[in-house]
């Protein structure tokens, strides 16, 4: 019996704050991710709890079936529960039992008061938000003012510049708080993934990092001068480790931002990464133990000793009181400069496809821009890096043997020197 592609009784985690009210839904990511899928599935259900409009649109509409007409289209003729309460007319769906009416709109005819015309908008999806422009924003934010109404936008980020992504991805938790519900879906969130999509991924991640990046990860368009690391440089695989190998460790503290982890070792000149953790919220007297369970062999009372984020004596402190092997890094000016150029020594840096976080960290780790030329500095941005930050901790011993051995590493912004 072939398996329905859509299930309207199962909620998925990422799919229940869909049902609850938020003014801002923005959920983005790669190809394949299903959020035009959840989002149709999502609306046909609220449709139900009473009379409301609901209005779909994109910056250009163009063709009714190439716009997320057709998404609604295919659950309705495929859920028998729903084929005898939609009325599917030529531009619009109709909810027959409760009359909610669902519309297809483009932004750009705003200025020809489309949108404006539509009364009382209960919810309004912008799809493809990526090409969303800040004039348009502008226009359609305040035009949405009803008691209760929500705007939903489903974006495959494109470039860093892109208004909505910056307005929400970036800065979104800042302007919006608890106004706004933020999720990334990937590929890894459709159960319905075929074996064909599957096997364009795992090709294109192995030919073209670059590309799955953006059209898989939902990563934004790279400029290779700003970035740190060159896409060659890492390897996305599922390798098997070798034995005898010597894991290393390291850990950043955090709490709303995020406390990480990391393990890895080095094989043949190469580095690998094999295991990650990354949660906010987990207190320090079970930290040792979360991280226990995600990093293997890092283990109470063990043998294997686990690197810190210095700045934090007193956690550490805890960490050995409670039986897990920690020590502080030696950080310092120029410390992450020296961390990255020893990294970068390596021949190829292998990572499993488990540690997606670090993938993500890693491709997005750039240097600061002047904000008045626009050149690229030698410094590195200290955001969003904190596994790239373990990493440094976890392989601080044995930069420092190499490179007390073989050269210093000079700090790129003053005469001092790093070891």
């Amino acid at each position: 019996m072939t398996q329905k592609k859509f299930d309207i009784f199962t909620l998925e985690p990422y799919e229940e704050p869909l049902y609850k009210p938020f003014q801002y839904k923005v959920y983005y990511g790669g190809r394949d991710g299903t959020k035009s899928t959840i989002f149709a599935k999502a609306l046909l259900r609220l449709s139900f709890e009473k009379k409301c409009t609901i209005v779909c649109c994109r910056e250009y509409f163009g063709d009714l079936e190439l716009s997320v007409f057709k998404n609604f289209k295919e659950i309705i003729d495929e859920v028998e529960e729903y084929k005898s309460f939609f009325k599917i007319l030529s531009t619009h769906i109709v909810n027959t039992k409760t009359k909610s009416e669902i519309h297809f709109k483009g932004l750009r005819d705003i200025n020809s008061n489309s949108i404006k015309s539509v009364h009382g908008i209960d919810y309004i999806w912008i799809e493809e938000g990526a090409y969303v422009s800040n004039q348009t924003w502008t226009d359609l934010d305040p035009t949405i003012r009803k008691g209760g109404s929500e705007i939903w936008i489903s974006m495959n980020p494109k470039n860093e510049t892109d208004y909505l992504y910056n307005e929400f991805i970036v800065n979104g938790k800042l302007k919006y708080g608890d106004r706004l519900v933020l999720q990334k879906l990937s590929w890894r969130n459709n159960k319905y993934l075929s074996e064909e999509s599957y096997f364009k991924i795992q090709q294109m991640r192995l030919l073209d990092f670059d590309k799955y990046m953006h059209v898989y990860e939902g990563e934004c368009l790279r400029n290779d001068n700003a970035h740190v690391f060159k896409s060659e440089f890492f390897i996305i695989d599922e390798f098997e480790e070798p034995q005898g190998i010597h894991p290393y460790f390291g850990l950043d503290f955090g709490w709303t931002d995020a406390s990480a982890g990391i393990r890895c070792y080095i094989e043949d000149q190469n580095l690998y990464i094999t295991h990650e953790f990354k949660r906010s919220h987990v207190s320090v007297d079970i930290l040792g133990e979360e991280v226990s369970k995600s990093l293997k062999d890092y283990k109470k009372d063990g043998s294997y000793m686990i690197t810190c984020d210095s700045s934090s004596p007193d956690l550490i402190n805890l960490f050995n009181k409670y039986g897990y092997p920690a020590k502080p890094a030696m950080k310092g000016r120029g410390s992450i400069e020296a961390g990255i150029t020893y990294i970068k020594t390596f021949k190829k840096c292998y990572v499993h496809s488990r540690c997606t976080e670090f993938i993500k960290e890693a491709y997005n780790l750039k240097y600061e821009t002047d904000r008045y030329s626009g050149q690229i500095k030698d410094k590195i941005m200290d955001k969003d890096n904190h596994l790239i930050d373990c990493l440094r901790y976890a392989l601080e011993d044995c930069m420092k043997n190499r490179f007390n051995v073989e050269y210093k590493y000079k700090n790129v912004l003053d005469s001092s020197v790093w070891v």
